[in-house]
Parts: structure tokens; C-alpha cells; sequence
């Protein structure tokens, strides 16, 4: 299954948007950094990262659990391992940490 996606970290939309104009008192935002199509699950994963202890996936179908778990662990992962190279690696490893049980999780699904 393959559904619409965006693929913004909350907190992100802000950084990326293109701003193209004013509704009222709205501000009218478009953002096609990463917009298509993706696995079903592939934008909880990153609210997951984003909201480590969120009970974001509460009630998931297991396709859109699976989706978000992959996701959400290959993230902070590849972001653990990028940090691990700067001189001030933030609070990745901490999050890598904080998703463990998702990770696990992910790692049982390749077996």
C-alpha cells in the first residue's frame, strides 16, 4: 500500500516552507520538499521521532505500524550515526535511545 506522504518532522514546516501568500489572517504555506508517494506509516515514522514518548501509534492497523516503526528507526539511526561525526552530535543519540523499543521492534520484523 503506497499512500500520500510529506515528510515533515513537526517543527521542520517552518523552516522549509515556501511562503506564497496571506488568507486573512493565515499565512498560505507549500512545501514539495519531499512530497509523493511512500509506504503507509512513512510520516508517522518521522512524528515519531519528532515525539519519541507519544502514543502516536495506539490503534494502528499492523500495515501502517510496520511503515512507522521501519521508518521511524532507519531515522534515528541515520541521524545517530551523522551526529556521531559533528562536533556537537545533539540530542540524536538520546533520541536513538528513546526509540529502542521501536527499533527493536523494526530489527524483529528482518528476520
Amino acid at each position: 500500500m503506497r499512500l500520500g506522504e510529506h515528510a515533515d518532522d513537526v517543527g521542520w514546516a517552518s523552516k522549509r516552507a515556501g511562503l506564497t501568500g496571506w488568507d486573512g489572517e493565515h499565512v498560505i504555506a507549500l512545501d514539495w520538499e519531499q512530497f509523493g508517494l511512500g509506504p503507509a506509516g512513512f510520516d508517522l515514522g518521522y512524528l515519531l521521532v519528532a515525539l519519541p514518548g507519544a502514543e502516536i501509534l495506539a490503534g494502528a492497523d499492523s500495515v501502517l505500524r510496520r511503515g512507522a516503526v521501519l521508518t521511524a528507526a532507519f531515522t534515528a539511526a541515520s541521524r545517530a550515526a551523522w551526529s556521531l561525526g559533528q562536533p556537537s552530535p545533539g540530542d540524536h543519540l538520546e533520541q536513538l535511545v528513546q526509540l529502542a523499543d521501536y527499533i527493536e521492534e523494526a530489527s524483529s520484523q528482518a528476520r
